[in-house]
């Protein structure tokens, strides 16, 4: 497990740092968690999750429902469930407000945040490509690119053939619109090194990276930290 900084992947090397070389850290981390460290994309390990979820007898997932309203009182939380055009009650002694950056739990509450402004601006590739071959046995979970070309972060997904690539822009010199797949095609090409690589484009989203802090009430968690700004599926609610 290991981040590397590269011209481009098959530029000059700049330096690397294996975060399995540190025994303290691993120690630390492994006194949180059973599982060993470990790098997986969101999209593959939240069906493990659901999975693992639907096996315990005392939890319930409903999909299309959403949280229409909630009141909280010394002995927990009564929600109105809204599903299928109907609603319906649903007491809990917690409410986990864990409906994303813009949570109408948190607004509802009224609980404020605090944010840093945007550090970064950046647009999220996805894509599939065979990179083995160019990567000439060198393994790491990112690769952090930079030359006059593109300034970006390559991140395996899959450790296979499925990557995203982080293209860093700034928006005073360039509009998000203009990331067109033939584009972003162009630019993986330039941060690899080669004309030739065979990339087929799966999305394209843009982002930005903040700092947010946020407090919780007696009743209700929320919590929030160095986030990208992208889009992923709405979720359900998990009882």
């Amino acid at each position: 497990m290991s981040v590397t900084w590269v011209t481009r992947v098959l530029g000059l090397h700049l330096g690397t740092i294996d975060l399995l070389q540190d025994t303290a850290r691993i120690q630390e981390a492994m006194s949180h968690s059973p599982e060993f460290l470990a790098w997986c994309s969101q999209d593959v390990i939240e069906p493990v999750l659901l999975e693992a979820a639907e096996h315990q007898k005392t939890v319930r997932i409903c999909y299309d429902t959403e949280c229409a309203g909630f009141v909280q009182d010394d002995e927990g939380v009564t929600l109105r469930i809204a599903q299928n055009d109907r609603e319906r009650a649903l007491h809990c002694r917690y409410l986990v407000a864990a409906d994303g950056a813009h949570s109408e739990i948190r607004s509802a509450l009224g609980i404020g945040a605090s944010a840093s402004a945007a550090f970064d601006h950046h647009i999220n590739v996805c894509f599939r490509a065979e990179l083995a071959p160019y990567f000439r046995g060198r393994r790491h979970m990112m690769w952090w690119i930079a030359n006059p070309d593109t300034v970006g972060t390559l991140i395996t997904l899959n450790g296979a053939d499925r990557w995203i690539y982080q293209i860093h822009y700034r928006p005073t010199e360039i509009s998000s619109v203009d990331f067109t797949p033939e584009a972003c095609v162009r630019t993986i090409r330039r941060a690899i090194g080669a004309d030739t690589v065979d990339i087929r484009i799966e999305s394209i989203l843009p982002g930005t990276w903040i700092t947010r802090w946020r407090q919780a009430s007696d009743r209700t968690e929320c919590s929030w930290s160095a986030t990208p700004r992208i889009g992923f599926p709405r979720p359900g609610v998990l009882e």
